[in-house]
């Protein structure tokens, strides 16, 4: 049996009943970390944490990426992997500088499936073309 790809509600939909009912979508978390410029000279982050430390289910992947693509410039993917497979993957953020207080936000993007499955090259691929990520 393949693996169930859901990206869009209308992938959704097309699904049997049975294949709804055993169907687990996606989640998401979402870390941030800031720098002022003291802590930059120190080499340590001023301040972190999680900005969504539990997305909720999601049934399909577009609704994921419509909530956060606004939160940030997502740069590239990064894996705990040392030879990069699909296991333990992230997108990395370009900083951004806020002009009132100087300092500087990363986010690094966590997108799972519920299932535990790794995420398929065309899951990546829809993430990577509607984040607009450098491959």
């Amino acid at each position: 049996m393949s693996k169930l790809i859901v990206l869009s509600e209308e992938d959704y939909e097309d699904l049997t009943e049975e294949q709804k009912a055993n169907w687990s979508g996606y989640t998401y978390r979402m870390t941030y970390e800031t720098w002022d410029e003291e802590s930059l000279e120190i080499g340590e982050t001023d301040d972190k944490g999680w900005e969504v430390e539990d997305g909720g289910k999601c049934e399909y992947l577009e609704d994921i990426l419509r909530t956060v693509s606004g939160d940030a410039n997502w740069l590239e993917w990064s894996s705990s992997h040392p030879k990069g497979q699909r296991c333990n993957l992230w997108i990395n953020s370009e900083g951004y500088t806020d002009c009132h207080t100087g300092k500087i936000t990363n986010h690094s993007l966590f997108i799972e499936r519920l299932d535990k499955e790794p995420l398929s090259d065309k899951e990546i691929e829809c993430i990577s073309e509607k984040l607009r990520i450098r491959c």
